[in-house]
């Protein structure tokens, strides 16, 4: 999984975001920010926050948190990665003859951007499926990331457990319920 998504992230553009973006050049950092500085208008966490199940403190202060933190990172800002943004399980067709990925599926999410946040979705992955603490040393290994690279993709971690927050609390059922919980319960963890 980690080098096909490599592969991908070979195919670049000068531009950030998503990939029929009209806007013109505008920076990764801008972008990403725009998730929580209130510019991109699918994320207005005022309005996210007072969902049912969610803290609306907890939720609004880890924004808040995020814009500090991330403002501060230094990131690669001259060409960007294809990122399909919504890489897992789901969305891979595998041979199981030769064991081998033939096919990848739903780019509905696709932007351009820097590479560490494309593999923050895929440790989402590992995380909501318990499996974080025994692959995290592989994963860095496979990953050769250095400590800078390590400390943004956590940082972009903690964007993508807000994000799907966000996403699960659009529809309240059993499958939404237990997810926000858990993401809740990481964020109250940074406080």
């Amino acid at each position: 999984m980690i080098q096909l998504i490599k592969e991908i992230h070979l195919i670049t553009s000068i531009n950030s975001g998503p990939l029929c973006d009209k806007r013109g050049k505008q920076k990764w950092k801008e972008y990403h920010l725009s998730i929580f500085d209130g510019s991109n208008s699918s994320f207005n966490w005022s309005e996210i926050a007072k969902r049912d199940y969610l803290d609306e403190s907890l939720i609004l202060r880890s924004v808040e948190r995020y814009i500090k933190e991330f403002s501060k990172m230094e990131v690669k800002e001259d060409l960007y990665s294809l990122l399909h943004n919504d890489y897992n399980q789901n969305n891979i067709f595998i041979d199981l003859l030769n064991n081998k990925v033939v096919g990848i599926i739903d780019w509905g999410d696709a932007i351009f951007g820097d590479p560490t946040y494309d593999f923050s979705r895929l440790r989402l992955l590992f995380w909501h499926y318990n499996l974080w603490d025994k692959v995290k040393n592989y994963y860095y290994k496979l990953l050769g990331f250095s400590s800078e690279q390590k400390e943004l993709e956590d940082l972009y971690f903690i964007s993508r457990v807000m994000e799907y927050l966000s996403y699960y609390s659009r529809k309240i059922d059993e499958f939404s319920i237990p997810r926000i919980k858990a993401h809740q319960s990481f964020l109250r963890n940074l406080d």
